[in-house]
């Protein structure tokens, strides 16, 4: 029997309202997107990541997908139709040809909403994960192929100081992985 571990902070409330940092892994870091960042805050970057896509099509010898268009806009429209279904806010997003990093800021779950109304940050990631899979595999016209790593990676941003970082982080990581390839095998 597979015994996952909960890599979830203990006796924390992951419906309580403020910022969240999550990053969500395609199956087997299987390269299935087009780079795209958002386009939030007026950053000066190019929404598709041009530069970076001849050398992203041989990251870690993997060509993308030839869909990659295809699927890097159904993450987008679902980001849409998650911020919709449970009135939050995407505050920032970066799609990578493996992984997409998304800020969520939960804003709506007062001291006044029952807890049975309560959205936690798993059952978000949870509807995400489940719509994107089930779209991707309607355009595919295949079933139950999995698109998502079972799990995913958060982290509770605590302040403005944090908020700001991971946005610079989450700015910078197209360009990052493109240098970090750089780096080890040359400019291609």
């Amino acid at each position: 029997m597979i015994c996952k571990k909960n890599i979830r902070l203990k006796e924390y409330d992951y419906s309580t309202n403020g910022y969240y940092f999550v990053t969500i892994c395609t199956n087997y870091r299987k390269k299935m997107f087009e780079p795209k960042i958002s386009d939030k805050y007026d950053y000066n970057f190019s929404k598709n990541v041009a530069a970076g896509l001849p050398i992203y099509d041989v990251v870690a010898g993997s060509p993308c997908q030839k869909e990659s268009k295809k699927n890097t806009d159904i993450i987008e429209e679902n980001i849409l139709d998650t911020e919709k279904r449970f009135s939050i806010d995407i505050d920032f997003h970066c799609i990578m040809p493996d992984h997409v990093h998304l800020i969520i800021a939960m804003k709506n779950n007062g001291e006044d909403t029952s807890p049975l109304q309560k959205v936690t940050l798993g059952q978000i990631v949870a509807y995400f994960k489940y719509q994107t899979t089930r779209k991707v595999n309607e355009t595919k016209n295949k079933i139950k192929q999995k698109l998502w790593q079972p799990n995913y990676f958060e982290h509770i941003i605590r302040n403005e100081k944090a908020l700001g970082k991971i946005r610079e982080y989450i700015k910078n990581n197209p360009g990052e992985e493109v240098n970090s390839f750089d780096k080890f095998y040359g400019t291609v």
